[in-house]
């Protein structure tokens, strides 16, 4: 019906496509929803419907990551970033910080994750701060505007507890040369085979000999082929079980 009413009809044609492809990845036909998602996309884009179409590159990414495609989904939340950041929208924003931590934490760089999700709670708390401090400047009564003034208060709360917790630097340390140890030790046992698994179970007798050296040889594969990063991540799990 959007397409026979002509340009009249061009916000309907891109926000069906847009439900056409949440449709699809809702009965778990993600490729599909993939396809769906990129036409409904540029036809939002050259409508100039500019939110529905980062929201739509920002839904793609995080099926794209439900499937392994990483490195497609980093560049969309890259690309729907810098876009979020010149269209000054926040909300958007704050979704893709998350997405990107998301990501991080999929290819094992924690501290990377870690540091996202510190700039997210740092986005979301301020994003809530100016929506509470708008609705109290909007108010027109005394009740409306100590509720909007509470709430913005309960949100800066929130930024200061949180900045707090990252206050803890050694702790922060102290992590993240543990994360940087395993993250050492996995691609050595990729790279090097069965002497760097030798220094391994010199150090962690507990360790399962058998189990570690197939998930090395299946990353190593991986790695090779160019595949999704399946037996990368399952060893950085193991080897961090095993340091801990």
């Amino acid at each position: 019906r959007g397409e026979k009413l002509g340009d009249d009809g061009r916000h309907t044609v891109a926000y069906g496509r847009s439900l056409r492809a949440h449709v699809l990845a809702a009965t778990h036909w993600i490729d599909e929803a993939i396809d769906a998602a990129v036409i409904a996309e540029a036809e939002a884009t050259s409508r100039g419907l500019d939110q529905l179409a980062v929201e739509l590159a920002l839904d793609r990414a995080g099926w794209l990551i439900g499937v392994g495609r990483d490195d497609e989904a980093g560049m969309l939340v890259e690309e729907a970033a810098d876009r979020c950041k010149r269209l000054d929208m926040r909300r958007l924003l704050v979704r893709a910080t998350a997405l990107r931590a998301d990501l991080l934490e999929a290819v094992g760089d924690h501290a990377g994750a870690l540091a996202c999700h510190r700039e997210y709670h740092r986005l979301d708390g301020d994003l809530h701060t100016d929506q509470a401090e708008r609705r109290a400047s909007l108010a027109t009564t005394r009740f409306q505007v100590e509720r909007a003034r509470q709430e913005a208060e309960l949100a800066r709360v929130r930024v200061s507890e949180l900045e707090a917790l990252d206050h803890d630097k050694s702790e922060s340390r102290r992590e993240n040369a543990a994360l940087h140890r395993i993250e050492a030790l996995r691609d050595r046992l990729i790279e090097e085979g069965d002497s760097a698994l030798a220094e391994v179970l010199a150090e962690h007798p507990q360790a399962d000999r058998q189990h570690l050296r197939q998930l090395a040889r299946n990353a190593k594969e991986e790695k090779l082929r160019n595949k999704p990063p399946h037996a990368y991540r399952e060893l950085f799990r193991a080897l961090r079980e095993v340091m801990q």
